[in-house]
């Protein structure tokens, strides 16, 4: 059976050291059973790696939007206490203005 081509599927069959080896009709062999649990282990791990990044960017960009949610009501808080400041302001100089004091 050795070199042997099977003439439905075109796959070549050798016998090499008591081991049967199997070739794609393009020469190319078979990939061996621990090889492919080997590829699907580093496939596993790469798919794992990949979702940790994703979930870390999420995490980042959580984190980004609080602090950009956080800044924005700062800003209006600002804004706030400076209308407030103004009002109060405009509030005194006419109390003054109304004593004879004018600034």
């Amino acid at each position: 059976m050795s070199n042997w081509i099977s003439p439905l599927l075109g796959i070549r069959f050798r016998v090499v050291s008591k081991n049967l080896n199997l070739y794609y009709p393009n020469g190319r062999s078979f990939l061996s059973f621990p090889e492919l649990d080997r590829r699907f282990i580093d496939a596993e791990h790469r798919a794992d790696l990949a979702e940790n990044r994703v979930v870390e960017e999420k995490y980042r960009a959580n984190e980004e939007k609080y602090r950009a949610d956080q800044a924005e009501r700062l800003m209006v808080e600002e804004k706030y206490r400076a209308d407030h400041l103004e009002t109060r302001l405009a509030e005194m100089r006419k109390k003054l203005k109304e004593l004879g004091i004018e600034m």
